[in-house]
């Protein structure tokens, strides 16, 4: 009843404890919650149990940050993935400023330039004109997207992670979790839904129970973790954006960065998007009565309704799928009591448009790392908590709120000269936007020239790359550490104005501090 672990059988002290617990077990047959407490008491007993001070669940990529991250400010973690292989899609493939600059922190951008597509612009095509998205002069080291696959970031998360003497299970999945402890079972053998794997990584499935001191969930809506830790929580649903279709593989037409963009048609649109080695992607809305069933030609031939021609055209298909996406955010994310955070899309659903859910996840990652770690360390009590649902549902409503492309696709349709205007100020503020370095209050378009900072906006970062050559920029020379544990604080009347210009200063404020994530406290 008790689903007693195997050591007891070779432990004459264990099983004289199991005997007796079966027999209060017994006796409180009437009173789940002492017989739960029963359980866990003969868990704990179990020799085969791992500790560790963070359990994560979940390795792609936003549980890989979490460790790094974890690792790097000295926390005991462990990773925990259900899947037994690394999934070789191209998945997730849009890395923004911010998460190149993390990146560029944890030394891990020179492995992964070389897959890297570079994009500094994104735009959005009628059939009779182009709207650039300028994505050049940001405040950022880093100037547009890299386009990178997800298995090759998620590979040089996963080696530094380990590296810095973390540890990740593969092959095992959360089935339950009481007090504070998890137990650990293989998965259904349909669980990976990853097609012929080329690599299989080391499983583990000698483990049977983690008991740990706080639970990151970071894999998924609707997991088995998500469901035992939010459980029925109320989630707040911002939109629905119904079906996507999605077609990778080679072009008809060689593939040009130029050509990247949101193509839109009288009845549908599409994002192309470049791959690596020559390859592209080609994502939108599903049309009426396509469904997850329709053949492949059905997917061209929505595509080719675009009327865009050999733009859209794939001279072989690698990969076809009709997936469903949605935009919600769950009210509860944090919850110290149940010691437990869910984080990226446990934590929120974003829609696709400017690939902001991964970069969104990173940023919940950055938030909750570095108070999880002063809190683990005793350096600071539950008040270093304050503001992280504030922070996580933030990073979602402004990926959820960026992605409504709707006026800027209807004054294209209506195919009017005197649109233009409007349509290139929409989509110069909806790049910027995605671009993620203006996180904070306000319009990004607008914050970009100067407007005051404000507790939890994101200070761009100090030092631009122009040519392989590091310079000043027009906002800030104050150099940001995120990776730090450490707050900075900076005073108005002892800064000179070309660190801090004044009109970035908040009115009649004379002391700013900032967070170890480089936020305005």
């Amino acid at each position: 009843m008790l689903g007693i672990c195997s050591c007891l059988r070779s432990d004459p002290a264990a099983y004289a404890a199991y005997v007796a617990t079966n027999r209060l077990s017994t006796c409180f047959k009437n009173f789940p919650k002492v017989q739960s407490s029963l359980r866990w008491w003969c868990q704990m007993r179990d020799r085969s149990i791992r500790e560790t001070e963070v359990l994560i669940v979940g390795a792609g990529p936003v549980g890989l940050v979490c460790g790094v991250l974890l690792r790097t400010y000295g926390v005991e973690c462990t990773i925990v993935e259900k899947s037994r292989s690394r999934d070789r899609r191209a998945r997730a493939i849009s890395l923004h400023a911010p998460t190149l600059e993390l990146f560029s922190e944890l030394g891990l951008l020179e492995g992964i330039s070389g897959y890297a597509e570079r994009l500094t612009s994104i735009s959005l095509y009628g059939r009779n004109n182009s709207y650039v998205g300028d994505l050049t002069g940001l405040d950022s080291p880093y100037e547009g997207y890299w386009n990178v696959e997800q298995p090759i970031y998620e590979e040089s998360l996963e080696g530094l992670y380990e590296e810095l003497g973390g540890t990740l299970i593969r092959g095992l999945e959360v089935t339950s979790v009481l007090k504070q402890s998890a137990e650990l079972r293989p998965p259904s053998p349909n669980c990976d839904d990853a097609p012929s794997p080329r690599r299989v990584d080391r499983v583990d499935q000698s483990t049977s129970h983690i008991h740990f001191q706080f639970i990151i969930c970071a894999d998924g809506v609707g997991s088995s973790t998500w469901n035992l830790l939010v459980g029925n929580n109320e989630r707040l649903r911002k939109q629905h954006s119904g079906e996507y279709l999605l077609l990778e593989g080679v072009p008809a037409l060689k593939s040009q960065v130029a050509d990247t963009g949101i193509y839109i048609g009288s009845d549908g649109m599409v994002t192309r998007a470049p791959l690596t080695q020559g390859r592209v992607r080609i994502a939108g809305p599903a049309q009426p009565g396509l469904s997850r069933a329709n053949s492949v030609a059905d997917l061209i031939k929505a595509v080719d309704k675009m009327g865009y021609g050999q733009t859209l055209r794939l001279r072989e298909i690698e990969r076809s799928s009709v997936y469903r996406v949605s935009a919600s955010i769950v009210p509860r994310p944090f919850d110290l009591s149940m010691r437990f955070c869910v984080v990226g899309d446990a934590a929120h659903t974003t829609p696709p448009a400017g690939g902001q859910g991964l970069n969104s996840g990173i940023a919940d990652a950055l938030s909750l790392c570095w108070r999880l770690a002063l809190f683990l360390k005793g350096s600071s009590g539950a008040e270093v908590f304050d503001g992280i649902t504030d922070d996580i549902q933030a990073n979602a409503r402004h990926a959820i709120e960026s992605a409504d492309i709707s006026t800027a696709v209807r004054l294209i349709r209506e195919n009017r000269t005197e649109n233009d205007s409007a349509i290139r100020h929409e989509m110069s503020t909806r790049a910027i936007a995605w671009s993620q370095i203006y996180r904070g209050r306000g319009n990004p378009l607008l914050r970009r020239h100067g407007l005051k900072l404000h507790s939890g906006d994101r200070v761009p970062s100090a030092r631009r790359i122009v040519d392989g050559q590091s310079r000043s920029m027009h906002v800030s020379a104050l150099p940001v550490n995120r990776i730090g544990l450490t707050f900075t604080k900076l005073r108005r009347d002892t800064l000179t104005t070309d660190v801090m210009p004044s009109k970035f200063w908040p009115d009649d404020v004379a002391e700013l501090v900032l967070r170890p994530d480089g936020v305005v406290l």
